[in-house]
């Protein structure tokens, strides 16, 4: 159940936008594609996809990355001992930050898209060029405005676009577990998937402050893989 609830709650997704755009289907024409393996789709089980700033739309799958330019396919995949191939076919997450870096989460590591080149690299130099020091498992995060941020257990970095600025924020509680982060701006939102627990931090002052959710919810939080969601009304939603 942990290993389909991504793909559940792509297809929420793909559902809740097809009703919101009812009305203006209603009074305009549409065509609607499939893109599937016969297409040149590398696999069926799409984990994620991602529209970048180029207009191409990249689809991870459990069998490789695809970059999808409105005519065709080109699939990317792991081959064992070349340095600048991803390292994994399990395409987990995708994520573009605002200096066009496309940051691939593999579930245990992560690799960056380095457009230039049309090939992949550990992030470790990058994140140091940046002044980032990031933890084996750390968290990589991209918030509204395409700025990036690395959450490790005891310390969170956060580099500005803009500014080209990074900041450092000291925790006062570990970061222990695996967490789902969501972002309306103000705040960063992340629940931890074996503890279920809630948190927010304050993009501007780094100050982490828990959430206390109702009863019914944490229930079915512990021992999940929990997603977490903002919506435009700042609604939070939690998917178990």
């Amino acid at each position: 159940m942990k290993k389909n609830l991504r793909q559940i709650c792509i297809h929420v997704l793909v559902i809740f936008w097809i009703v919101s755009f009812q009305s203006i289907i209603g009074q305009s024409s549409y065509v609607f594609h499939h893109l599937e393996t016969n297409e040149g789709l590398s696999n069926n089980n799409v984990k994620t996809f991602l529209r970048d700033s180029y207009g191409f739309l990249w689809i991870g799958t459990e069998s490789g990355l695809n970059r999808y330019d409105g005519y065709g396919f080109k699939v990317y995949k792991m081959h064992p001992g070349v340095s600048n191939a991803l390292s994994s076919n399990n395409i987990v997450e995708l994520q573009e930050d605002g200096l066009g870096n496309i940051w691939v989460d593999l579930g245990y590591s992560y690799m960056v898209y380095k457009r230039d080149k049309d090939s992949f690299s550990d992030t470790k130099l990058l994140l140091l060029n940046l002044g980032i020091e990031a933890d084996f498992n750390a968290k990589i995060f991209v918030d509204k405005n395409r700025n990036l941020w690395v959450l490790n257990k005891k310390k969170v970095f956060f580099y500005n676009i803009k500014k080209k600025k990074t900041s450092v924020f000291q925790l006062k509680t570990s970061l222990k577990e695996e967490i789902s982060i969501a972002d309306n701006g103000e705040f960063l939102y992340a629940i931890q998937y074996d503890s279920g627990i809630c948190w927010k931090l304050n993009k501007n002052s780094g100050v982490l402050t828990f959430i206390e959710l109702p009863d019914f919810i944490k229930q079915n939080a512990i021992n999940a893989t929990n997603i977490i969601y903002i919506d435009s009304n700042n609604g939070l939603w939690i998917c178990s």
